[in-house]
């Protein structure tokens, strides 16, 4: 039986005796590469029309796809992010990251440690500052007190023969036992508050209180223009998550360890003596009306600021209030030395010798304004004086007083 041909095999056979004949194919077959170029090329005809310019031509080349690169390794830009297939570049961006967190880390330690040595130096030499032997201690204790009838100097600095009767009185008191601070208080109440004066805030100690601030403000200040610096490169470039909190932490402990050396040195720091509370209220208080010893606190205030107009002003209205009050006269006579106007001085005094003759104090005060005068009844009246209180803080100088004339 013959084998029958299949309906494919049949129709290829038809379509080529029809092409042989010079018909057409009803079914064409599908077009090639060529043909499928050139209808992209018809339908793309505004790739060859000329424009402004140019010429009408070909097109030389055509845009790639994607990630169609060649395959050599590319030096990374540092400002652009990392690419997905270049694992060695993310590589290097994290350990340059790495790298300026480990250099953070050991810029803290070591700023901390500074801060500790410092503080440790500064506490070691104040601890060898510290007076130990009876001319340290009386020196320490005159820089606190006022010389009564210099201007503007401390016991310790002055070179009075009255400076140098206070020093000794204060080293003869430190040998009888008894403690600074009954010392000063005995000084304020002979010479009234305005003779303490505030210690002197020097030294190696005073370093330690300034470092710790300075160290800690230098910190934040570079901290903040590095960050500003880096901020448009980091917002380009990821980064670890970690890094931004690792800086934080040594920052935070430097500071913690100068306020911690700052807080130590307050505590064991010996505060600076405050002002007696009439002498501090009456610096903000209204004048007071007819109360003597308001205005007597008013006084010492203004003498304790070196107003010594101002405080003689109160002093006479003390006086005026009660006149059988002798501290009023002292002072004012002092303060009126002090100011440079003896003749006031010398009426003060002679007021309070009109009723006690031999007052030490007053005899003192006149005595001074008489030789500031050039009154030669001056050296009478300092001798009136050796002789009622021969033991005086003032005694030594008025001995040398009469010796020099």
């Amino acid at each position: 039986m013959p084998r029958r041909a299949s309906p494919d095999r049949e129709d290829r056979a038809a379509a080529r005796a029809r092409r042989a004949a010079g018909g057409h194919d009803r079914h064409p077959r599908r077009p090639g590469r060529r043909a499928v170029a050139a209808r992209r090329d018809r339908r793309h005809r505004s790739h060859h029309r000329p424009g402004p310019g140019r010429q009408a031509g070909r097109v030389l080349g055509r845009p790639r796809g994607s990630r169609d690169v060649p395959a050599r390794p590319q030096r990374h830009d540092p400002g652009l992010p990392p690419r997905a297939d270049q694992p060695g570049v993310g590589a290097q961006s994290r350990g340059s990251t790495r790298g300026r967190v480990v250099t953070r880390r050991v810029l803290a330690v070591v700023g901390v440690v500074a801060v500790l040595v410092l503080a440790g130096v500064g506490l070691w030499r104040a601890g060898q500052d510290r007076p130990e032997t009876l001319e340290q201690r009386t020196e320490a204790i005159a820089a606190e007190l006022g010389c009564p009838t210099c201007e503007a100097q401390s016991v310790a600095m002055s070179r009075s023969e009255i400076a140098t009767a206070m020093r000794a009185e204060i080293s003869g008191q430190l040998n009888e036992g008894r403690t600074p601070e009954q010392i000063r208080a005995w000084f304020a109440d002979r010479y009234g508050p305005a003779v303490l004066l505030d210690p002197p805030a020097a030294g190696v100690g005073l370093v330690v209180w300034v470092v710790p601030a300075v160290l800690l403000g230098a910190g934040l200040a570079l901290t903040a223009v590095v960050v500003r610096r880096r901020a448009p490169a980091q917002a380009a470039v990821p980064r670890v998550p970690a890094p931004r909190v690792r800086w934080v932490v040594p920052l935070a402990a430097l500071g913690v360890a100068a306020a911690g050396v700052t807080a130590w040195l307050t505590v064991d720091s010996p505060a600076a003596p405050a002002p007696p509370p009439a002498v501090a209220a009456a610096v903000a208080a209204p004048e007071p009306a007819a109360d003597p010893e308001a205005w007597l606190a008013r006084g010492a205030a203004l003498e304790a600021e070196r107003k010594y107009g101002p405080s003689a002003d109160a002093y006479r209205t003390a006086a005026d209030l009660r006149p059988q009050d002798v501290r009023a006269q002292v002072r004012l006579g002092l303060v009126l030395l002090k100011a440079g106007e003896p003749a006031e001085a010398e009426s003060a005094a002679r007021r309070i010798l009109v009723d006690r003759p031999a007052h030490p104090e007053g005899l003192l005060v006149l005595g001074l304004a008489q030789r500031a005068l050039g009154a030669a009844e001056a050296p009478g009246t300092l001798q009136r004086f050796l002789e009622t209180a021969p033991t005086h803080p003032a005694a030594a100088e008025v001995r040398r007083l009469l010796a020099g004339t």
